[in-house]
């Protein structure tokens, strides 16, 4: 039995005041709850909308704050989902095909000459790729829509996910070169063999980033 709009708009009011910050779990819980309540109006219950409600919560989501261990499975689950995802893409991208050309830099990362100007270029580039998946996760978050005073679990994480490589590039670059300028850490020291490994391994954290970015976005 389908419920009235204004059955719909008490239930959306009433998950308003249980304060779930996130608009993905907020729309499965609204879901889950209308469809238990639906299934018990076709079983033959005409009670009022708040009894079916509250009959439904009672007995699914026992405690005194209902919802709050579904939100920190939810945020859990997701976590950890993505983190294989991003293991996995990082994987996929360490082919017969890419590892050659990864080994054959490298090696001319050997010959490159050791000097200032070669290693600020490197690490120019660092920066370049450390900033493309955070431009990238930006713009194509843009397109999902938040109910007032809530917020994407989706977007909000991938975007600390594409921030890790920049983050790495700010320790490197700013933390450890001006706390500690002359620790063997610091990038002024680095021979352009590790300013190479750097990049590469951005890189392929920048395409991964950039590939579960897509998915996550498209299925939100």
């Amino acid at each position: 039995m389908i419920l009235r709009t204004e059955e719909i708009t008490w239930v959306s009011d009433k998950l308003n005041t249980y304060d779930i910050k996130y608009q993905e779990v907020y729309d499965e819980l609204k879901d889950h709850l209308l469809t238990a309540v639906e299934n018990m109006r076709a079983a033959g219950d005409d009670r009022h909308i708040e009894i079916l409600f509250n009959e439904v919560v009672k007995k699914q989501f026992p405690g005194y704050w209902p919802f709050e261990d579904i939100v920190k499975q939810y945020q859990t689950a997701y976590r950890n989902r993505i983190r294989k995802t991003m293991w996995a893409n990082c994987r996929h991208y360490f082919n017969w095909q890419t590892v050659p050309l990864m080994l054959l830099l490298m090696v001319v990362s050997f010959y490159l000459p050791n000097v200032k100007a070669v290693k600020g270029c490197m690490m120019v580039l660092l920066l370049l790729v450390s900033i493309v998946p955070v431009v990238y996760v930006y713009i194509k978050g843009r397109h999902i829509r938040t109910d007032k005073g809530k917020h994407s679990l989706t977007k909000g994480y991938m975007i600390t996910v594409s921030n890790l490589m920049l983050a790495v590039f700010n320790l490197l670059v700013n933390s450890i070169n001006l706390l500690a300028p002359e620790s063997a850490l610091s990038p002024r020291y680095y021979l352009p063999t590790v300013c190479m490994f750097l990049l590469i391994i951005s890189f392929i954290y920048g395409l991964s980033c950039i590939r579960v970015s897509n998915r996550e976005f498209k299925i939100a």
